[in-house]
């Protein structure tokens, strides 16, 4: 059997792109608070010939290349058992900055691609979302979520967080895992979600090791709301509306006490709220 392993010539390569890549090794459960532990950091080099892509990590405080700057490359050794082209360098290698090398468009996507792989943006409301087989990027508003919990996976527990996103018309389940699952959200929060993977079989997405979340900016939103509900507890009125969603609100922005319009439900109101917490009351007709 032929080996994946090989020492080839000495290769001339321009470096594309570097990634930082911090894994986390174990996470910990501090008072009831998932936090993580150990991390690795390692950089990964995308490096272009112009017709070949190589891979290849370094393990010290920065990358072991210069993006944009072109090298000669001795004594490194290429492997294509992980699904791509790696190069390897060990304490023989020699790398030699040298003239520019020009590389096309595609050539420099390709190389791009090989160290952050595309993500596809869709609507949430494809027929064929859970079929497809590349990585996904999801945009919309957190409509439900769990609170963060441990899982063992591979001998090894990791946090995971499960959520609901409604994008489209739809509400996606979507698991976050290991840092990810860590993010500090909200209801109501608008996010972005790249490199999510689907499964079919669950009717759901998994994040990835390329994952990253993001919250996007959101001001103030006016809204009419049907009051089913009211509660108090620790300065605060809490709202339940008809389609049992939660408001909150400060009782000096309320007519009247909380017993009064107990007697008036439902109510019929136009807020503006920032993730559910109303900032002003408009009494409106009933609808």
């Amino acid at each position: 059997m032929a080996s994946p392993y090989s020492r080839p010539s000495p290769i001339r390569v321009k470096c594309v792109l570097n990634r930082r890549n911090a894994k986390t090794l174990n996470f910990k459960l501090v008072n009831g608070e998932i936090r993580p532990g150990n991390q690795e950091v390692t950089y990964l080099s995308a490096l272009s010939t112009g017709g070949q892509v190589y891979v290849t990590q370094s393990s010290s405080d920065s990358a072991a290349f210069e993006e944009g700057v072109t090298y000669y490359i001795k004594n490194y050794t290429v492997s294509s058992r992980y699904g791509q082209q790696r190069l390897f360098m060990g304490p023989n290698t020699t790398t030699y900055k040298t003239a520019p090398l020009t590389l096309t468009f595609d050539a420099e996507k390709m190389a791009k691609d090989a160290l952050i792989p595309p993500s596809v943006s869709v609507t949430g409301d494809e027929q064929d979302l859970f079929s497809r087989g590349c990585y996904l990027t999801l945009e919309g508003t957190v409509e439900h979520m769990q609170v963060p919990r441990m899982t063992t996976v591979r001998d090894t527990e990791v946090p995971i967080l499960d959520l609901g996103i409604r994008s489209g018309s739809r509400v996606l389940e979507v698991s976050l895992w290991r840092d990810q699952a860590l993010t500090k959200l909200q209801i109501n929060d608008k996010i972005n979600i790249c490199h999510l993977r689907a499964n079919a079989k669950a009717s759901k997405f998994n994040s990835t090791a390329y994952t990253t979340v993001e919250v996007l900016e959101q001001g103030p939103v006016v809204e009419n709301i049907v009051i089913i509900g009211l509660s108090e507890a620790n300065g605060e009125v809490s709202l339940l509306a008809e389609d049992f969603s939660e408001y909150t609100a400060c009782p000096e922005l309320l007519e009247q006490s909380p017993e009064e319009l107990l007697c008036q439900l439902p109510l019929h109101l136009e807020v503006v709220h920032d993730h559910r917490k109303i900032q002003k009351i408009n009494y409106v007709d009933e609808l």
